[in-house]
């Protein structure tokens, strides 16, 4: 079975997506056949979204474009993922979607982000998910056996941004640690 303090993280050469600069990485493994397929956000202007599907979790992160009032957020993160959704047609195949819920002990003004994080699940409902909003130490303890566990802790060689969104799509898609 996966163990999420072994992975062991491929690069991806970074790429444009819809004007906004996109590192990559992927992880595979065999066990993620057991799994569901799922999508995974790390809202924020700091965002990540990974998605599980057969035996590849692939994590993507970057930053929004600086905007001059906060809505304007909602806006721009919705107008991505419905351009990455609709892009990618392996999402087809994925009708579970998460994105971490604000994580209100944060130092980092998790409740002002809220207009980024309606803009992504504006974005997911328009392209036919449902998705759910779950708090970061649920993800976390189902992941990495603690919630005090993070995965910006454990997967520094990605991003992270796009490492609490894989966590955040491998517990979409029902990996449970030492279960």
């Amino acid at each position: 079975m996966f163990n999420p303090f072994e992975a062991e993280w491929v690069g991806i050469p970074a790429a444009e997506f819809g004007g906004i600069h996109i590192k990559r990485a992927y992880v595979i493994d065999e066990s993620f056949d057991v799994l569901h397929p799922a999508i995974g956000i790390d809202p924020g202007i700091n965002f990540g979204v990974s998605w599980l599907v057969n035996k590849r979790l692939e994590t993507w992160w970057g930053s929004l474009p600086k905007q001059n009032h906060d809505f304007d957020y909602f806006y721009i993160a919705r107008d991505f993922i419905i351009m990455f959704v609709r892009k990618f047609q392996l999402f087809k195949n994925i009708d579970i979607a998460i994105i971490e819920a604000p994580s209100y002990g944060s130092q980092y003004k998790q409740p002002l982000l809220e207009d980024v994080r309606v803009g992504f699940h504006a974005g997911l409902t328009a392209t036919h998910f449902s998705p759910e909003y779950v708090p970061p130490k649920t993800v976390n303890k189902a992941v990495f056996g603690n919630g005090n566990i993070a995965g910006k802790k454990e997967w520094i060689a990605i991003g992270g941004n796009g490492a609490d969104a894989a966590a955040v799509a491998l517990y979409g898609g029902g990996y449970r640690f030492n279960e």
